[in-house]
């Protein structure tokens, strides 16, 4: 039962690996249990029951005696038992807890390995080596190329920065940044005479966050070469794209980095903007986070499809209750233990 479960769980996963494994565990499962109820009892009919010996008749009635005796000291010592199990329990959900699943593909690396050491010079020399990016859509054509649109990505973009781990970004403002101070630039050595002769200081271009009106020049030059701008922006500016390169390689510290980002894109961004993070980096993260709540799932429904088994089979709800105790026991004990021990999960 514990199995099938597990299985039809793994099937509603988005994981494909994993829901084609999930598929092909429901079909052996079903396999073994029409196998088990149709064809072994026919050949088991078949072959006939042989008599038992005299010997196996004596063991049996061993057997009986000793399960006789450890049921009665068991029924006698109940309340020591039953105290016991509560006060492992309690234990057991205290190192349950304590445990932390993370991810991190360069912990399976020693600290001396050439990977360690070249994946630490690019981060601290270079620039971080893990790369997720957040895309942002418009509800329609040119909706990025506004000058509030453009004010938001900034403004995500100077959070982002501030966020531990997170070392650089590019958008499609950075661009257009760079190529209005390139134009700015170009005449900062003019001379300027006034018309008598006299020559005047340059006047101070303002910016296209200053003047939104200076902003139409530079789109223009962007949409003329689209394909240069590809990386950060479409054509039509109706889908951009934030490129976010980071430290970071924990599956636990990105899943709390990206939980920021999307409390703050919830809080400031309209609801015309839909911004979501993707990336190998993120769907890494999501695959991890997924097959854990997976696993909570399949333990909480195969308890409760054990419990109505039972209770349906001997039509007792308490018997139900007795026989997922066991179960629920043995989990809380394995779970525990992997928490005390600090065993690390990945």
């Amino acid at each position: 039962v514990v199995g099938l479960v597990g299985s039809e769980m793994c099937i509603r996963d988005s994981i494909p690996a994993i829901r084609d494994l999930g598929l092909f565990a429901v079909v052996g499962m079903a396999s073994l249990a029409i196998t088990t109820l149709s064809f072994l009892p026919a050949t088991l009919q078949l072959l006939g029951v042989g008599q038992r010996g005299t010997r196996s008749v004596a063991e049996f009635a061993l057997l009986a005696r000793f399960l006789t005796r450890v049921g009665g000291r068991a029924y006698g010592n109940r309340r020591t038992i039953l105290s016991s199990a509560v006060v492992i329990v309690f234990i057991a959900l205290v190192g349950a807890d304590r445990i932390r699943v993370d991810s991190d593909v360069l912990a399976y690396f020693g600290r001396n390995s050439e990977v360690r050491q070249a994946n630490d010079a690019i981060n601290t020399q270079v620039v971080g080596t893990n790369p997720f990016y957040l895309v942002i859509e418009g509800a329609e054509p040119g909706r990025l190329a506004r000058w509030d649109a453009l004010r938001q990505i900034k403004d995500l973009q100077t959070f982002l920065q501030g966020l531990p781990g997170i070392t650089s970004s590019i958008s499609v403002v950075d661009y257009l940044e760079l190529l209005e101070a390139g134009l700015n630039r170009g005449g900062r050595d003019d001379l300027v005479v006034d018309e008598e002769g006299n020559i005047v200081p340059v006047e101070e271009s303002l910016t296209f966050w200053e003047d939104p009106k200076n902003l139409e020049p530079l789109l223009a030059m962007v949409r003329s070469s689209p394909a240069t701008f590809a990386s950060v922006v479409t054509k039509d500016f109706d889908r951009a794209n934030v490129i976010v390169r980071t430290q970071l390689s924990g599956s636990r510290a990105i899943e709390e980095t990206l939980a920021k980002i999307r409390r703050y894109i919830a809080h400031r961004f309209p609801a015309e903007l839909r911004v979501r993070p993707t990336g190998t980096l993120v769907l890494f993260t999501g695959t991890s986070s997924e097959i854990v709540a997976g696993q909570v799932r399949s333990l909480s429904l195969a308890l409760a499809v054990i419990f109505v088994v039972m209770a349906f089979m001997f039509l007792s709800v308490k018997v139900g209750s007795l026989a997922v105790l066991p179960n629920l026991l043995s989990i809380a004990f394995f779970f525990g233990l992997i928490g005390l021990s600090l065993i690390h999960i990945s």
